[in-house]
């Protein structure tokens, strides 16, 4: 991230952990440039509707953006999927990149999906998140590029039968650069991953 300019206020502490270490000391407690804060909070109101990020949800983002491992811990409530689905949708990160999202959790996947298409439509944008559930077909998987957010669960993903479609399509797009990050939302799915 630019460091340079740097103006705003400083990262907090979070609950969170990152590796390597040696690259996340350099960011918290640091302060950011005030323009890559006016690009986190535009793209935070565009899509949200906040004014400001809760809780240690800023020094998480910025540690993804900086290519850093993160797991990050909270209560129910407080915006975990806010931490990777922002840096899906900041222009200047995205770049034909998606996010790929694994999770149990159906019903708060598509509300999440239908949430930010909304969004997106609202502004006059394609829509920016797909779900696949076991039933979706070919039409469904060719959309998987344009989309910046992927949704899946991990019964989807992996098949007792070896790869399926989706899992050949994603290391296809992480061979050619396209996967920006995977999060796993709900602990049951490092499991069953």
């Amino acid at each position: 991230l630019d460091a340079q300019g740097a103006q705003e206020g400083p990262i907090g502490w979070g609950s969170y952990l990152a590796e390597p270490r040696a690259k996340l000391q350099g960011y918290w407690g640091k302060r950011i440039s005030a323009h890559k804060r006016a690009q986190l909070l535009q793209t935070l109101r565009k899509y949200f509707g906040h004014e400001a990020f809760r809780g240690s949800q800023e020094g998480v983002i910025l540690n993804l953006l900086q290519g850093n491992h993160v797991f990050y811990q909270e209560r129910t409530g407080l915006g975990k999927s806010l931490v990777y689905q922002l840096p899906a949708l900041l222009e200047t990160q995205s770049k034909g990149r998606i996010t790929l999202v694994i999770s149990p959790l159906r019903s708060l996947m598509q509300n999440q999906v239908m949430q930010l298409n909304a969004a997106a439509r609202a502004r006059r944008e394609e829509d920016v998140a797909i779900f696949l559930d076991q039933s979706c077909g070919k039409g469904e998987l060719a959309s998987v590029e344009r989309r910046r957010l992927v949704y899946c669960t991990p019964e989807k993903l992996f098949h007792k039968d070896g790869q399926n479609d989706l899992f050949k399509l994603l290391l296809k797009m992480n061979k050619a650069g396209k996967l920006l990050l995977i999060a796993i939302d709900e602990a049951q799915c490092v499991r069953k991953c």
